[in-house]
């Protein structure tokens, strides 16, 4: 006869998934009832937050900042490239090259994100804005003081 695991979840509610077989007491796999041990192994160190992840991260993340950082790092590469162009090794000049393409190109996408956010919070703005005026023209009310009245709007369904 099957039986239902009666270990707690974290939440405090019964985990009422199926029970391994012949475990005693009664819990599924998760809850210790296989022969495998339940857990990560001691020193795992899989589930540690770091980099941009960290909830302590002092620093913010400003996509100007480290555009105009990265533009600068671009062209001092550049002026180094040029001023030691003769003095270097073929091989030297293409991984100075390769950096050099790389860098520029993470640049552009970078340029391309940052155009991106701004149109998706111009573009919220702007919705916000407009169901704002369509509620106050509904409601009778000037929820935007200060701020010209809102257009007659007649409400037709989208086609």
């Amino acid at each position: 006869m099957s039986t239902k695991c009666n270990q707690l979840k974290d939440d405090g509610t019964p985990c009422q998934a199926w029970a391994v077989r012949e475990s005693d007491p009664p819990r599924c796999a998760a809850h210790g009832g296989g022969k495998a041990p339940v857990g990560a192994p001691p020193g795992n160190q899989n589930a540690k937050s770091h980099g941009l992840y960290t909830a302590d991260d002092k620093v913010p993340f400003d996509l100007d900042a480290r555009i105009t950082d990265l533009d600068r790092r671009v062209q001092q590469l550049s002026l180094y490239i040029d001023r030691n162009l003769t003095d270097l090794q073929p091989d030297e000049y293409n991984t100075l090259f390769n950096l050099q393409g790389s860098l520029t190109s993470r640049l552009g996408r970078l340029m391309r994100d940052r155009q991106q956010v701004t149109a998706a919070i111009d573009d919220l703005d702007e919705a916000v804005q407009e169901a704002l005026e369509i509620t106050s023209h509904l409601i009778g009310t000037d929820l935007l003081p200060g701020q010209p009245a809102p257009k007659k709007r007649t409400l037709t369904p989208h086609s």
